[in-house]
């Protein structure tokens, strides 16, 4: 066993790590400037209406399930591409606020 492997193995527990793995109660006060504009233009096609009304739908779900299902109807409405930058970063503030 490698020294690297040993890091590799133990969890962070930096202010920052666990920071991003706090639960949110609200998805649009966790999202910055920067990944607004990025979520904007790469999944809502410049629309800050179909951006407000998604957020808002997301906050609403009471489980997870529930909200990956409503993502998953945006991803063919929107033509999402699953392995973007910018669904990534979304699918992960989801999943942290239903705790997962």
């Amino acid at each position: 066993e490698t020294i690297s492997d040993k890091f590799e193995r133990q969890e962070d527990n930096s202010v920052a790590a666990k920071f991003q793995r706090k639960p949110l109660n609200d998805l649009k006060d966790a999202i910055g400037i920067n990944d607004k504009f990025l979520f904007l233009n790469e999944l809502f096609k410049g629309s800050m209406e179909k951006y407000n009304k998604s957020m808002n739908a997301l906050n609403d779900f009471v489980t997870l399930f529930g909200a990956k299902t409503y993502m998953s109807e945006l991803q063919i409405e929107l033509q999402w591409n699953t392995d973007s930058v910018a669904y990534q970063k979304l699918n992960e503030l989801v999943e942290r606020k239903f705790g997962k």
